[in-house]
């Protein structure tokens, strides 16, 4: 699922920080706003405010974006966010299992 803001977004500064519904994608605080799109059927997924990542992809690959590169490049960041977390990941099995004695699962 890929949500979205409903209002437009401009850069944070003094004056707009407070206008949430610019800055944050959370369900629970857009589908206040009367601008919210509900996508109730697939449709309304063409311009709902929460709608399936299928949906998006295709909007992008509309506007020349390149869906292949595009996976690529995310499970890139994947791979470089999780080897960076690592060194916290050890640490914190470690911890949490230095004593334990059978089977050992870290989630």
């Amino acid at each position: 699922m890929a949500r979205f803001c409903t209002e437009e977004y401009a850069m944070p500064t003094s004056t707009n920080f407070g206008n949430l519904y610019a800055h944050l994608t959370n369900y629970s605080l857009n589908k206040e706003n009367n601008a919210y799109i509900h996508s109730l059927s697939l449709r309304d997924q063409i311009r709902g405010s929460k709608r399936l990542l299928s949906t998006v992809f295709h909007q992008m690959e509309v506007k020349g974006v390149k869906k292949q590169q595009l996976w690529h490049d995310i499970k890139i960041i994947i791979v470089k966010t999780v080897i960076a977390m690592l060194p916290e990941i050890i640490l914190n099995y470690e911890h949490y299992f230095y004593d334990t004695i059978g089977p050992e699962c870290f989630q």
